[in-house]
């Protein structure tokens, strides 16, 4: 309702401004309104943001492709994603994870992390110490450079809303049914090596850092928005210094207990990884 109500008062408030002939020029005219719909955008997808950051679980999936180049080798990898996350009381997650253009591709990974425990079960007891699940430890880079925990928020479903509001060019595209909800589609760009420079301090240094860690070069956003104020759908193309990305996201069933236990003791070995090149994700 509260978006409803944000969005109907600024196309009025543009509407109005430009019909009562005190913003000087036509052109004036056409760049405040339109600054002044921007502006609502912006300010309803934080309220989206705070709204999804609030919900204690969900279940996304994810489709992410990238195209990079990599030490003078050309890489296409595709990966296929389909979890359940919990973010209260404890962090934890369960689901699988399928890569294609690796070594060792095509074949569903099962994963599972509880606190700061990533779990997975590759088919293979090689990686494990002869045991079906492989345990590494999360969080802190502890992950060979590619840490869980940062990524599961980094594509949780407030975080692209959030990201959104840095937007110079951020706009309601209109409105679309996606899995049978009724959304408002929203759209937009940036250059994560200014932009972030609209965003409040609180915000601004953490997506500062995450960008520079991707070595994002440019954005482009949809995010699709049910009457809810709860994600729906989201779309992220990412340029960067190696290649680029493309990641696809849906989310659904917000709120639904998500139970998670670790694997018993004696089904666990620690994780020895193999020599590959970290690749940057959406």
């Amino acid at each position: 309702m509260y978006r409803r109500l944000t969005a109907t008062a600024a196309v009025c408030g543009a509407l109005t401004l430009s019909l009562t002939g005190c913003l000087g020029s036509a052109e004036e005219k056409a760049g405040d309104a339109g600054g002044a719909v921007k502006l609502a955008a912006a300010q309803i997808l934080a309220k989206v943001s705070d709204k999804a950051g609030s919900a204690d679980s969900y279940r996304v999936k994810l489709t992410s492709d990238s195209r990079l180049s990599i030490q003078g080798q050309q890489m296409s990898v595709r990966m296929d994603m389909d979890m359940e996350v919990r973010h209260r009381p404890v962090p934890a997650m369960r689901g699988s994870m399928t890569t294609f253009g690796t070594p060792g591709g095509g074949r569903p990974v099962k994963m599972i992390m509880v606190g700061r425990s990533l779990y997975m079960n590759h088919g293979s007891t090689a990686l494990s110490g002869g045991k079906p699940w492989a345990r590494m430890p999360v969080g802190d880079g502890a992950a060979g450079g590619s840490d869980p925990l940062e990524e599961m928020e980094r594509n949780g479903p407030g975080e692209q809303a959030r990201v959104l509001t840095a937007s110079p060019n951020v706009r309601v595209v209109g409105r679309e049914t996606v899995d049978g909800v009724v959304t408002t589609r929203y759209a937009g760009t940036l250059n994560p090596a200014t932009d972030f420079a609209r965003m409040p301090p609180e915000h601004r240094e953490k997506y500062e850092g995450i960008y520079r860690k991707l070595k994002a070069q440019r954005v482009s956003i949809e995010l699709w928005v049910g009457d809810d104020g709860l994600p729906r759908r989201q779309k992220v193309d990412m340029t960067l210094a190696v290649g680029a990305v493309t990641a696809i996201g849906t989310f659904f069933d917000y709120g639904k207990p998500v139970k998670v236990s670790a694997p018993p003791d004696d089904q666990v070995g620690e994780f020895t990884s193999p020599s590959l090149p970290n690749i940057p994700r959406a």
